[in-house]
């Protein structure tokens, strides 16, 4: 609406001069438990594998086409796997993706040419793991680290040679 002739504008009538907001300064992770390459990622008993947004796992492992043996314990498969995944995912610093569940998969035998040969594997090393939290935290540090940072065709070309990485 524009100004009235009849009425006089008073000086706080006018609008006021604002200040402009600077460009903001570069952001660099200062705390204490900013986390910001793999290598300061802490290692040992008790410190596990944290990633963004794991539990996206569960869904993909959904979606994934495997089967179990008749005898295996479809919730102690899909929680390893999504340890295992996880874990891949972490050391990457990001959310899991397809690919690492793919490693999971390859890495339990569900990916290869026998898999009747692995299940037995599966069962002893899957045994009990969502329930016991140091047997889910086992599974995944008995998995060496390089493994986990491959691709699933080089696990498989390895799991070919006769190279396990479940633990017995």
């Amino acid at each position: 609406m524009g100004q009235q002739p009849n009425i006089e504008l008073e000086l706080s009538d006018l609008p006021r001069p604002t200040t402009k907001v600077g460009v903001s300064r570069r952001w660099t992770p200062t705390r204490p438990g900013d986390i910001a390459t793999p290598e300061q990622m802490p290692t040992g008993p008790g410190f596990g594998r944290p990633g963004p947004d794991t539990g996206y796992v569960l869904k993909l492992i959904d979606n994934a086409d495997f089967s179990i043996a008749d005898d295996e314990n479809h919730h102690n498969v899909e929680y390893a796997l999504a340890l295992i995944a996880g874990a891949r995912a972490s050391r990457y610093m990001r959310g899991p993706t397809l690919e690492d569940v793919e490693v999971a998969l390859t890495i339990a035998g569900f990916r290869a040419d026998d898999t009747g040969a692995m299940v037995e594997v599966r069962k002893a090393a899957f045994a009990n793991v969502s329930h016991d939290n140091a047997r889910a935290r086992a599974l995944v540090d008995a998995i060496p680290e390089p493994v986990l940072l491959e691709t699933p065709a080089q696990i498989a070309a390895r799991m070919q040679t006769g190279e396990r990485f479940l633990p017995n």
